[in-house]
């Protein structure tokens, strides 16, 4: 299996953490799916980052609420 389908796989597993995230931090529906969008890109920016030392969805909860959280450069 390539990295690719490998980070689809477990993304298909987590869409919903993501998405909960994204409901705490958006004002409306089209802010969400922005987050989304966002949230999947640096999701697969950091993918190979990801050591295992956590679960993979506790990593995707983690990323997903510094996105929002960390001041913006």
């Amino acid at each position: 299996m390539n990295i690719e389908q490998e980070f689809i796989d477990q993304l298909l597993q987590y869409k919903h953490i993501i998405y909960k995230v994204c409901l705490m931090y958006a004002q409306n529906q089209h802010d969400v799916v922005d987050l989304y969008q966002e949230t999947i890109y640096n999701l697969w920016k950091s993918y190979k980052s990801f050591k295992g030392r956590s679960s993979f969805g506790t990593w995707v909860y983690r990323i997903s609420c510094l996105l929002y959280t960390s001041p913006s450069p």
